[in-house]
């Protein structure tokens, strides 16, 4: 009998490492949607596994070396702030602080 937890657990590990060593991840993926599926897991339930694993693994920051100014329309003012972009009082420019990840003003940057 299946411990579903621990299936889930040992499926997270497996794709995990496939993304690390660049296995074929089909018949991985395959063979442990079938043990998943037969331990009561919904189908659902195991392409979200799966496709939160291949996103997590593509992100990758891009971090800010020094200050990074921003273009920031005036209806996103408080977006922006909420990511951590300050104003510069004496340019009045937008930046993005010397060591954030610049992933996440991607929309601003020009």
């Amino acid at each position: 009998m299946f411990n579903l937890d621990e299936e889930k657990a040992v499926f997270q590990s497996l794709l995990r490492e496939a993304v690390h060593t660049g296995a074929d991840l089909s018949t991985l993926i395959h063979a442990q949607k079938a043990r998943l599926v037969a331990a009561g897991l919904p189908d659902g339930e195991i392409n979200h596994l799966i496709h939160d694993r291949h996103r997590r693994a593509a992100y990758r920051p891009q971090w800010a070396v020094q200050e990074t100014v921003l273009h920031v329309p005036l209806a996103d003012i408080d977006r922006a702030r909420a990511l951590g972009a300050r104003r510069h009082l004496a340019n009045n420019v937008w930046v993005a602080p010397a060591g954030a990840d610049l992933n996440r003003f991607r929309r601003w940057l020009r």
